[in-house]
C-alpha cells in the first residue's frame, strides 16, 4: 500500500513540477515580449529626442542669424557710411 501511495505522490509531484515549469515558461515569454516592446518604445523615444534636438539647433541658429542682422542694422544706423 505504501508503494502505491509513493507512486501517486510521485506522479502528483511530477504533474505539479510540469505545471510550475509551464507557468514559468509563460512568464518568461511574457517578460521577453515586454522587453521587446520596451526596447521598441525606447528606440522611438530616442528618435523623437534626436529630432527635437535638431529642431532646437535649427531654431537657435535662426535666432542667432536674426540677432546678427539686427546688430548689422544698428551698426548701419550708427554709421551710415558703412
Amino acid at each position: 500500500m505504501s508503494r502505491v501511495l509513493t507512486l501517486k505522490t510521485g506522479r502528483a509531484s511530477a504533474v505539479a513540477e510540469r505545471e510550475a515549469k509551464a507557468a514559468l515558461e509563460e512568464e518568461r515569454e511574457a517578460l521577453t515580449e515586454k522587453v521587446r516592446r520596451l526596447r521598441g518604445a525606447d528606440h522611438a523615444l530616442l528618435a523623437d529626442k534626436e529630432e527635437l534636438q535638431a529642431a532646437l539647433i535649427r531654431s537657435e541658429e535662426e535666432r542667432l542669424e536674426l540677432a546678427q542682422e539686427l546688430l548689422d542694422m544698428e551698426v548701419r544706423d550708427w554709421h551710415p557710411c558703412v
